[in-house]
C-alpha cells in the first residue's frame, strides 16, 4: 500500500501507510535515509518514516526498493499559522504601560509555559487553512520527497481553548447580553469530534 491521497488531524495514521524508494547500487551504495517531514517549510514530529524492508528487486542493475511505514498521528504542530498571545500579569513594563506579551505558534509550547511564563490568553488568531500539505524527505533515492495531504480539523482549538479558561480562572460563567448564562459551543463541529 501506498500514502493515501488525505490524513487527518488527530487520527492515528492507518496500517499499511508506505512509501517505496528506489536505488541502485551500481550508482551509489544503498543507503537511504529518512531526513524528516515539514509543513510548511516547519519541520513536525508527530508522525515518523521506519525502514521496514530493504529488497533485491532487479540483480542485473543492482536496483533496490527500500519501504518506509508511516505512523503516529498528526497533531497540533501541522497547524504552523496559529498564534497566541498571552500576558504575565506579574510582570508589568511601566515603559510600555503594559504587562509582558508573549506569542506562541505552537499549542504545546503554550500549555507547557501556561503559569510559569504567562496566566493570561488574549488573543487566538487559528491559522485558516482546511488542509496542509505535508512533505517527507528522503536521501540516496528516487524519489527524494513524497507528499500527503492532510485534513485540519475545524474544532482543533476550540476545546483546549476552553480547558485552559477554565483552569485560569475555574469557576467562571459565561453570560449572553441578557444575562443568560450559556455553554460555549462551536456551531460547526465534525460529528465525532468534541
Amino acid at each position: 500500500m501506498t500514502l493515501s491521497t488525505y490524513g487527518r488531524q488527530f487520527v492515528d495514521v492507518p496500517a499499511g501507510e508506505t512509501v517505496t524508494i528506489t536505488a541502485s547500487a551500481l550508482v551509489n551504495p544503498i543507503v537511504i535515509t529518512y531526513v524528516g517531514a515539514t509543513v510548511d517549510g516547519k519541520s513536525i514530529s508527530s508522525v515518523t518514516m521506519s525502514n521496514t524492508s530493504c529488497v533485491l528487486t532487479d540483480p542485473l542493475t543492482q536496483m533496490y526498493t527500500t519501504t518506509f511505514t508511516l505512523t503516529g498521528q498528526y497533531s497540533s504542530d501541522l497547524a504552523t499559522e496559529d498564534e497566541f498571545i498571552a500576558i504575565n500579569t506579574k510582570n508589568y513594563i511601566s515603559s510600555s504601560e503594559d504587562f509582558e506579551q508573549l506569542t506562541y505558534q505552537l499549542y504545546d509550547q503554550l500549555i507547557a509555559e501556561k503559569g510559569v511564563k504567562w496566566d493570561q490568553i488574549i488573543k487566538f488568531y487559528p491559522d485558516r487553512s482546511p488542509e496542509k500539505t505535508v512533505i517527507y524527505t528522503f536521501t540516496g533515492g528516487t524519489p527524494t520527497t513524497t507528499t500527503q495531504k492532510v485534513s485540519l480539523i475545524p474544532t482543533r482549538q476550540f476545546t483546549r481553548l476552553q480547558s485552559i479558561m477554565q483552569s485560569i480562572s475555574p469557576n467562571r460563567v459565561v453570560t449572553d447580553a441578557s444575562g443568560n448564562i450559556i455553554t460555549p459551543g462551536y456551531s460547526s463541529d465534525p460529528p465525532g469530534f468534541t
